[in-house]
Formats: C-alpha cells, structure tokens, sequence
C-alpha cells in the first residue's frame, strides 16, 4: 500500500471515524462506509495534488458516500410494519400501514428520503440537515412538499360514507403463472367457509368477489378484527364484517 497514503490516513483517521459516526446513525452502515471512503480515496489519490488539502478532500468523499446511503436508502425504501409507530398499527390496523408503504413508494426519492428519516428514523430537522449534508432551510421547504405530496397521494377513506368498492378494480385483472427459481416453501392459510381471510386483533383487510365470466366487480367484503373474545370456553376473535353489493351495504358481527 502507498507509504504516503498510510500516513496521511493516520493522521486523519479517528476525524473521519468521529464524522461518519456522528453522520450515520447505525454504528454496522458506518463501518462499511469508512471502508468505502478508505478506498475511495486511496483510488483516488493520484488526482489529489495538493496533499496538505487531504483533510478536507477526504472529508469531501465521506460526505458525498453519506448522502448517496440515504438516497439508496430511499430508493429501496420498504418500510416493514414494526418501523412504523405503534400507534399506527394500534389505531388504524396493519392494513393502513401497508397503504402508508404503498404510498411512499409512489413518491419522488427526495421526499421518500424526507419522510423517512423524519417519520420513520425520528430525526429531527436539525439533524437531518447534518446528515445529508443540506442547509436547516432546505430541509424545512422539502419535508413541507413531501407532506403535501404523500396526502395528496395517500388512499384516504372516501367522506360521507363513501364505498370501499372504489378500491377495487371493476373488472378482475388477468392472472399469470410463472416460474421462478425460489425453492418452493409451505404457508398456513387460515380462512372461514365463504371468507377468503381472517385477520388477526388489532387488523382489518378486505377481499373482492367478481362475476363468471365476465369478470365484473360484484362486492366487496371488508373484516375488521376488533377484539379477543371466548365462546363457550373456545377462544375465538371479534371480526366486525361490512359487506357491500353495489349501493346495498350490511353490517353484522
């Protein structure tokens, strides 16, 4: 390895350990980017020609490798169920988070980026701004545009009682087998004589039925899992079932 490069890393080494640490939350992603920093710039170092400015050159790389993690990071962005808060999932179920995933994969990666380390790290403004490296300022004006963009873009229920139907699309889409090459794997399919589904406390899922063979839209079932419940000493679950045919909608437990 070059003498030279050794000595300077040395010198400058816990500066950018400090930096990367202070810059990536996760101690495990840090690591990993201090070793694609190292080298970066030891690739690199013929181009540098004034070595004096090594610091601030290296510093400048480190920056750059920052801010391209949170835009993979956006970019792949797959939130599972447990990042959203709990509140979420105790309130409105795990449907409403998969509708929230949903949505977040529609947007742009600058407020994908915004959203998530805001809503889904719990970074603040501030820190953000550190982070990516982005003025306070900047910060404030894209997280205000990825608010108003996810709301414009979020499937919000339909006011005045509105059908779930809407959801759905009026005709069955086509289905197609293909092969993969996954080994193939056993799953549980839990479900009630006439339901498709049964979803556990806490969730609520709907299911459509369409026509044969036309494929039309026909109704729409939607099953909300309220609440743990026993029946003659057999545990069993509250499921509050709404059930719509065209303008015909039915409720019952």
């Amino acid at each position: 390895m070059n003498t030279e490069y050794e000595m300077l890393c040395q010198v400058h080494i816990n500066m950018l350990k400090r930096y990367l640490f202070h810059k990536i939350s996760n101690s495990f992603d840090a690591e990993d980017i201090l070793q694609d920093v190292l080298l970066s710039a030891y690739k690199g170092l013929s181009r540098l020609k004034d070595k004096n400015m090594f610091k601030s050159w290296i510093i400048g790389i480190a920056s750059h490798k920052c801010v391209d993690y949170y835009k993979a990071k956006a970019k792949r962005l797959e939130i599972p169920l447990d990042a959203l808060s709990s509140h979420i999932i105790d309130s409105h179920g795990i449907e409403t988070a998969a509708l929230v995933s949903d949505t977040l994969a529609m947007l742009g990666d600058k407020d994908k980026q915004m959203l998530y380390l805001f809503y889904i790290l719990g970074y603040n403004q501030k820190d953000i701004a550190l982070k990516l490296n982005i003025p306070t300022g900047t910060v404030k004006s894209r997280l205000s545009t990825a608010r108003k963009n996810f709301k414009s873009a979020y499937p919000h229920p339909p006011r005045g009682g509105g059908s779930i139907m809407n959801k759905f699309p009026k005709t069955m889409p086509e289905l197609a087998i293909e092969k993969i090459d996954q080994k193939p794997f056993s799953i549980k399919c839990e479900e009630i004589p006439g339901w498709l589904v049964i979803p556990r406390v806490g969730e609520k899922t709907s299911f459509a039925f369409y026509d044969d063979p036309d494929k039309r839209l026909t109704g729409v079932n939607t099953m909300d899992c309220v609440n743990e419940a026993v029946i003659h000493g057999i545990p069993c679950v509250k499921v509050d079932v709404t059930e719509e045919e065209g303008e015909k909608v039915s409720k019952h437990t």
